[in-house]
């Protein structure tokens, strides 16, 4: 069963790392995530990707409420667009 983290306000791809969406995991999320674990992206046109988290991503010395997630190799930055919806299963 998929469970709804967040939706995507933006998208970096890092040369030599890969593609990285904010906010990315609530710290609040309850469930506990790992590098590996399967999501879903379902994007504002109906269709959805599915790949790994590859890493979760640390931007700032300030804890943040979320946790910005490194998506799996085939996923780039143009394949992610705003409003994307991330879908941890």
């Amino acid at each position: 069963m998929a469970t709804f983290a967040s939706k995507i306000d933006d998208v970096f791809q890092i040369t030599g790392r890969g593609c990285v969406v904010v906010p990315g995991i609530p710290k609040s999320f309850g469930l506990t995530i790992r590098i590996g674990d399967s999501v879903v992206l379902k994007r504002p046109d109906g269709t959805e990707l599915e790949t790994t988290i590859r890493g979760l991503e640390m931007f700032s010395r300030v804890p943040l409420d979320f946790t910005p997630v490194l998506l799996g190799n085939e996923i780039s930055k143009d394949m992610v667009s705003l409003g994307t919806e991330l879908w941890i299963i």
